[in-house]
């Protein structure tokens, strides 16, 4: 639908893409089907979005020690910044846990962040579904290879850790160049 209603705009290329989050993976794939088309894709940008993790490709007795590794250092990194924090942190930190827990994966981000009050019930009620759509669709979704190049930018101050590699995990689908910029700030906050 979207190549199709690009198209219609630019009947020829060369085509730039972007997009974070959901959008990265719908900027990714209509790279790849538009070059499946013969139309030539100049840029692919994407905002610090992963494709896979460092233990995806392995071995399953490897991947399995490896991830084990990854937690066990991941634990002590989080307990280590939490006994040097002070009381009013550590509550702070524990009362967001709590609530990412009760909210769940699936809570619409229009409810977490009031956005319904803002833009109403109607609105609200149909973002809620193209939402719901895009996640379905992010699900079921298997990054296939990419002939072109790719520009990955990435937080700073991102919440991916060492479970991804620098490029997380793009070069093992991008058959061209993967560059990575470092953009300050984090995975929120990017585009400031």
């Amino acid at each position: 639908y979207h190549i199709d209603a690009l198209l219609k705009f630019q009947p020829n290329g060369p085509y730039m893409l972007g997009g974070g989050s959901f959008g990265g993976y719908l900027a990714y794939e209509m790279a790849i089907q538009l070059m499946e088309k013969g139309k030539e894709v100049s840029f692919l940008a994407l905002y610090d979005l992963d494709a896979a993790k460092k233990t995806d490709f392995l071995p399953g007795g490897v991947k399995q020690l490896m991830g084990a590794t990854l937690l066990a250092s991941r634990f002590i990194k989080r307990a280590t910044v939490l006994a040097k924090a002070d009381k009013e942190e550590r509550k702070n930190y524990f009362e967001a846990r709590k609530k990412i827990k009760e909210v769940g994966e699936l809570e619409s981000w229009l409810d977490i962040f009031n956005v319904t009050e803002m833009i109403g019930e109607d609105a609200a009620t149909y973002f809620k579904r193209v939402e719901e759509a895009c996640y379905e669709a992010l699900m079921n979704y298997k990054i296939k290879p990419y002939k072109g190049s790719l520009v990955l930018f990435r937080a700073k101050d991102g919440h991916y850790n060492n479970e991804y590699d620098e490029d997380l995990g793009w070069g093992n689908f991008v058959k061209g160049t993967t560059t990575v910029i470092t953009v300050p700030r984090d995975h929120n906050s990017i585009f400031e």
